[in-house]
Protein backbone atom coordinates (compact mmCIF):
# COMPACT_ATOMS: atom_id res chain seq x y z
CA UNK A 1 0.00 0.00 0.00
CA UNK A 2 1.02 3.60 -0.56
CA UNK A 3 0.52 6.71 1.56
CA UNK A 4 -1.34 9.65 -0.01
CA UNK A 5 -1.14 12.79 1.73
CA UNK A 6 -2.69 15.60 -0.20
CA UNK A 7 -4.13 18.85 1.14
CA UNK A 8 -4.36 17.85 4.48
CA UNK A 9 -5.92 14.46 4.05
CA UNK A 10 -4.25 11.31 4.41
CA UNK A 11 -5.03 7.58 3.28
CA UNK A 12 -3.77 4.51 1.94
CA UNK A 13 -4.38 3.15 -1.43
CA UNK A 14 -2.81 -0.10 -3.34
CA UNK A 15 0.67 0.83 -5.06
CA UNK A 16 -1.06 0.00 -8.61
CA UNK A 17 -3.15 2.88 -8.49
CA UNK A 18 -2.46 5.82 -9.63
CA UNK A 19 -3.32 9.28 -9.66
CA UNK A 20 -4.42 10.82 -12.54
CA UNK A 21 -6.53 14.13 -12.03
CA UNK A 22 -5.71 15.90 -8.93
CA UNK A 23 -6.95 19.35 -7.22
CA UNK A 24 -4.87 22.10 -5.54
CA UNK A 25 -7.86 23.67 -4.06
CA UNK A 26 -8.37 22.95 -0.14
CA UNK A 27 -11.69 24.35 -0.31
CA UNK A 28 -13.20 21.69 -3.00
CA UNK A 29 -12.00 19.42 -4.98
CA UNK A 30 -10.82 15.76 -5.94
CA UNK A 31 -7.90 12.68 -6.02
CA UNK A 32 -9.10 10.53 -9.34
CA UNK A 33 -7.12 6.62 -8.91
CA UNK A 34 -6.42 4.56 -11.80
CA UNK A 35 -5.22 1.30 -12.52
CA UNK A 36 -4.83 -0.02 -15.84
CA UNK A 37 -8.04 -1.01 -16.66
CA UNK A 38 -9.81 1.44 -15.00
CA UNK A 39 -11.21 4.27 -12.44
CA UNK A 40 -10.79 2.80 -8.78
CA UNK A 41 -10.93 5.29 -6.77
CA UNK A 42 -12.50 9.41 -6.13
CA UNK A 43 -11.27 10.87 -3.19
CA UNK A 44 -13.88 14.16 -2.56
CA UNK A 45 -13.40 17.13 -0.58
CA UNK A 46 -15.62 20.38 0.43
CA UNK A 47 -15.14 22.91 2.75
CA UNK A 48 -18.64 23.44 5.06
CA UNK A 49 -18.78 26.18 7.34
CA UNK A 50 -20.10 23.61 9.83
CA UNK A 51 -21.09 20.19 10.75
CA UNK A 52 -22.97 19.49 7.60
CA UNK A 53 -26.58 16.70 7.38
CA UNK A 54 -24.13 14.13 6.40
CA UNK A 55 -26.97 11.48 5.91
CA UNK A 56 -29.11 13.92 3.84
CA UNK A 57 -25.86 14.59 1.28
CA UNK A 58 -25.50 10.36 1.26
CA UNK A 59 -29.17 10.31 0.24
CA UNK A 60 -29.14 12.32 -2.29
CA UNK A 61 -26.36 11.11 -3.79
CA UNK A 62 -27.71 7.61 -3.50
CA UNK A 63 -31.31 9.26 -5.20
CA UNK A 64 -28.94 10.47 -8.17
CA UNK A 65 -27.23 7.19 -8.92
CA UNK A 66 -30.62 5.05 -8.38
CA UNK A 67 -32.04 7.35 -11.37
CA UNK A 68 -28.91 6.63 -13.27
CA UNK A 69 -28.39 3.24 -12.80
CA UNK A 70 -31.78 1.96 -12.26
CA UNK A 71 -31.70 -1.57 -12.73
CA UNK A 72 -28.45 -1.81 -9.37
CA UNK A 73 -28.98 -3.34 -6.28
CA UNK A 74 -28.52 -0.71 -3.25
CA UNK A 75 -27.19 -1.61 0.24
CA UNK A 76 -25.85 0.19 3.36
CA UNK A 77 -22.00 0.42 3.99
CA UNK A 78 -21.09 -2.17 7.10
CA UNK A 79 -19.80 0.11 9.85
CA UNK A 80 -16.59 1.31 9.45
CA UNK A 81 -15.48 3.75 11.85
CA UNK A 82 -16.40 7.54 11.16
CA UNK A 83 -17.43 6.60 7.72
CA UNK A 84 -20.96 6.01 6.93
CA UNK A 85 -22.67 5.07 3.46
CA UNK A 86 -23.89 2.83 0.72
CA UNK A 87 -22.96 0.01 -2.08
CA UNK A 88 -24.69 -0.52 -5.03
CA UNK A 89 -23.93 -2.73 -8.04
CA UNK A 90 -24.98 -4.03 -11.55
CA UNK A 91 -23.37 -6.58 -14.40
CA UNK A 92 -19.87 -6.65 -13.91
CA UNK A 93 -18.88 -4.24 -11.04
CA UNK A 94 -20.02 -2.46 -7.71
CA UNK A 95 -19.30 0.94 -6.00
CA UNK A 96 -18.95 1.73 -2.75
CA UNK A 97 -19.91 5.79 -1.40
CA UNK A 98 -18.61 6.49 1.51
CA UNK A 99 -18.74 10.09 3.57
CA UNK A 100 -17.40 11.73 6.77
CA UNK A 101 -17.10 15.04 8.30
CA UNK A 102 -13.48 16.03 8.61
CA UNK A 103 -14.31 18.42 11.99
CA UNK A 104 -9.96 19.77 12.30
CA UNK A 105 -10.65 21.20 8.54
CA UNK A 106 -14.31 21.96 8.53
CA UNK A 107 -14.82 19.40 5.42
CA UNK A 108 -17.36 17.02 4.09
CA UNK A 109 -14.89 14.45 2.46
CA UNK A 110 -16.33 11.04 0.20
CA UNK A 111 -14.58 8.17 -1.21
CA UNK A 112 -15.65 6.73 -3.94
CA UNK A 113 -14.56 3.05 -4.80
CA UNK A 114 -14.86 1.20 -7.44
CA UNK A 115 -14.71 -2.76 -7.80
CA UNK A 116 -14.79 -4.91 -11.09
CA UNK A 117 -17.07 -7.58 -10.16
CA UNK A 118 -17.73 -8.03 -6.14
CA UNK A 119 -16.41 -5.49 -3.60
CA UNK A 120 -12.90 -6.37 -2.03
CA UNK A 121 -14.12 -6.37 1.37
CA UNK A 122 -10.70 -6.67 3.11
CA UNK A 123 -9.27 -3.71 0.91
CA UNK A 124 -11.84 -1.58 0.81
CA UNK A 125 -11.53 -1.65 4.77
CA UNK A 126 -7.99 -1.00 5.00
CA UNK A 127 -8.73 1.99 2.67
CA UNK A 128 -11.26 3.51 4.45
CA UNK A 129 -9.64 2.67 8.05
CA UNK A 130 -6.86 4.21 6.89
CA UNK A 131 -7.68 7.78 6.67
CA UNK A 132 -6.78 10.34 8.76
CA UNK A 133 -6.79 14.62 8.85
CA UNK A 134 -3.53 15.73 9.29
CA UNK A 135 -2.21 17.52 12.19
CA UNK A 136 1.46 18.38 11.62
CA UNK A 137 3.16 20.60 14.28
CA UNK A 138 3.16 24.23 13.49
CA UNK A 139 0.41 23.87 11.07
CA UNK A 140 2.88 22.46 8.39
CA UNK A 141 1.73 20.65 5.17
CA UNK A 142 2.87 17.70 3.92
CA UNK A 143 2.67 16.35 0.23
CA UNK A 144 3.36 12.40 -0.24
CA UNK A 145 2.18 12.02 -3.80
CA UNK A 146 3.31 11.81 -7.74
CA UNK A 147 6.43 9.96 -6.13
CA UNK A 148 7.33 12.85 -3.75
CA UNK A 149 7.38 13.27 -0.62
CA UNK A 150 8.11 17.01 1.24
CA UNK A 151 6.67 19.56 4.06
CA UNK A 152 5.70 22.82 3.14
CA UNK A 153 5.38 25.56 6.52
CA UNK A 154 1.67 26.59 7.21
CA UNK A 155 1.81 29.57 5.50
CA UNK A 156 2.73 28.15 2.28
CA UNK A 157 -0.28 27.75 0.02
CA UNK A 158 -0.06 25.39 -3.24
CA UNK A 159 -1.16 27.21 -6.19
CA UNK A 160 0.06 24.69 -8.82
CA UNK A 161 1.31 21.25 -9.12
CA UNK A 162 2.05 19.90 -12.89
CA UNK A 163 2.35 16.38 -13.29
CA UNK A 164 4.67 14.97 -16.52
CA UNK A 165 6.38 11.88 -17.27
CA UNK A 166 9.16 11.75 -15.02
CA UNK A 167 8.45 15.80 -14.47
CA UNK A 168 6.87 17.11 -11.26
CA UNK A 169 6.68 20.76 -10.41
CA UNK A 170 4.78 21.99 -7.57
CA UNK A 171 4.65 25.75 -6.84
CA UNK A 172 3.79 27.61 -3.22
CA UNK A 173 2.96 31.09 -2.33
CA UNK A 174 2.77 32.87 0.99
CA UNK A 175 2.72 36.34 2.07
CA UNK A 176 7.08 36.14 1.82
CA UNK A 177 7.28 35.01 -1.83
CA UNK A 178 7.09 32.21 -4.20
CA UNK A 179 8.47 28.71 -4.30
CA UNK A 180 9.11 26.21 -7.02
CA UNK A 181 9.67 22.45 -5.93
CA UNK A 182 10.59 19.97 -8.67
CA UNK A 183 11.69 16.58 -9.40
CA UNK A 184 13.02 15.08 -12.62
CA UNK A 185 14.22 11.48 -12.93
CA UNK A 186 18.03 11.68 -15.11
CA UNK A 187 18.52 11.09 -18.66
CA UNK A 188 21.24 11.36 -20.86
CA UNK A 189 21.46 15.13 -21.19
CA UNK A 190 20.99 15.57 -18.00
CA UNK A 191 24.00 14.10 -16.67
CA UNK A 192 26.81 15.96 -18.65
CA UNK A 193 28.00 18.62 -17.16
CA UNK A 194 27.20 17.26 -13.37
CA UNK A 195 25.78 19.38 -10.66
CA UNK A 196 27.47 22.44 -11.85
CA UNK A 197 25.67 21.67 -15.86
CA UNK A 198 22.59 21.10 -13.84
CA UNK A 199 22.61 25.00 -12.12
CA UNK A 200 23.03 26.61 -15.03
CA UNK A 201 20.13 24.65 -17.07
CA UNK A 202 18.20 25.12 -14.21
CA UNK A 203 19.17 29.20 -13.81
CA UNK A 204 17.54 30.29 -17.30
CA UNK A 205 17.48 34.32 -17.40
CA UNK A 206 18.80 34.62 -13.66
CA UNK A 207 22.23 35.42 -12.84
CA UNK A 208 23.75 33.55 -9.63
CA UNK A 209 26.51 33.03 -7.55
CA UNK A 210 26.76 29.35 -7.77
CA UNK A 211 28.59 27.41 -4.38
CA UNK A 212 28.77 23.74 -3.20
CA UNK A 213 26.68 23.09 -0.23
CA UNK A 214 24.76 19.55 1.03
CA UNK A 215 21.34 18.90 1.29
CA UNK A 216 20.16 16.13 3.82
CA UNK A 217 23.37 13.67 3.25
CA UNK A 218 23.74 14.47 -0.77
CA UNK A 219 26.21 16.93 -2.50
CA UNK A 220 24.55 20.03 -3.76
CA UNK A 221 24.50 23.53 -5.43
CA UNK A 222 23.42 26.54 -4.02
CA UNK A 223 22.88 29.59 -6.65
CA UNK A 224 21.72 32.47 -4.97
CA UNK A 225 21.18 35.49 -7.03
CA UNK A 226 17.91 37.78 -9.04
CA UNK A 227 16.37 37.82 -12.53
CA UNK A 228 18.38 39.26 -14.94
CA UNK A 229 15.19 40.38 -16.96
CA UNK A 230 12.76 42.57 -15.49
CA UNK A 231 9.88 40.75 -13.93
CA UNK A 232 6.21 41.83 -13.19
CA UNK A 233 7.00 40.18 -9.51
CA UNK A 234 10.04 43.11 -9.15
CA UNK A 235 7.00 45.99 -9.00
CA UNK A 236 4.18 44.07 -7.44
CA UNK A 237 5.41 42.09 -4.93
CA UNK A 238 9.65 42.94 -4.98
CA UNK A 239 10.78 39.44 -5.36
CA UNK A 240 14.29 40.04 -6.62
CA UNK A 241 16.46 37.84 -4.60
CA UNK A 242 16.02 34.25 -6.45
CA UNK A 243 17.68 31.10 -4.01
CA UNK A 244 17.47 27.60 -5.47
CA UNK A 245 19.03 24.48 -4.02
CA UNK A 246 19.28 21.91 -6.96
CA UNK A 247 21.05 17.69 -6.02
CA UNK A 248 20.93 14.25 -7.27
CA UNK A 249 19.81 11.69 -5.67
CA UNK A 250 21.85 8.64 -6.83
CA UNK A 251 19.45 5.86 -5.38
CA UNK A 252 16.71 7.22 -6.52
CA UNK A 253 18.27 8.80 -9.88
CA UNK A 254 16.24 12.18 -9.81
CA UNK A 255 17.02 15.42 -9.91
CA UNK A 256 15.44 17.44 -7.20
CA UNK A 257 15.41 21.60 -6.81
CA UNK A 258 14.17 23.95 -4.46
CA UNK A 259 13.96 27.24 -5.84
CA UNK A 260 12.42 30.69 -3.49
CA UNK A 261 11.64 34.34 -5.17
CA UNK A 262 11.59 37.07 -1.91
CA UNK A 263 12.29 40.09 -1.06
CA UNK A 264 15.77 41.00 0.04
CA UNK A 265 15.48 42.49 3.18
CA UNK A 266 13.43 38.73 4.05
CA UNK A 267 14.98 36.34 2.17
CA UNK A 268 13.46 32.37 2.19
CA UNK A 269 15.98 29.83 2.19
CA UNK A 270 15.08 26.95 0.00
CA UNK A 271 15.80 25.07 3.41
CA UNK A 272 11.98 26.28 4.25
CA UNK A 273 10.89 23.18 2.54
CA UNK A 274 11.42 19.56 3.70
CA UNK A 275 12.13 17.09 0.65
CA UNK A 276 12.57 13.46 1.21
CA UNK A 277 14.22 11.99 -1.43
CA UNK A 278 15.51 8.60 -0.02
CA UNK A 279 16.06 6.54 2.54
CA UNK A 280 19.20 7.09 3.46
CA UNK A 281 18.78 10.76 5.10
CA UNK A 282 17.58 11.12 8.89
CA UNK A 283 13.89 11.77 8.78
Amino acid sequence: MQTVEWLDLCFAAPEQWEISRHAVSRDKGSLVFVDRRSERLRVYWTACGGRPDGQLLLDGCRERDRQEHPDARFGQLPPAGEWRGYRWQDAGRSVTRAGLYDQRHDRWVEMVLTWPGSVEVELERAVLGSFRSANLPDGAHRYRAFGIDLTAPAAWVLEHAQVLPADLTMRFRSPRGRAQVRRVKMVRELRAGGLDGLVRRELGTATAVVEPATYRGHEARRATGRERAFTWRWVTAGLRRRTQLLWVCPQRDWMYSVATESRRRDPVAPETFTVRCCGTEAA
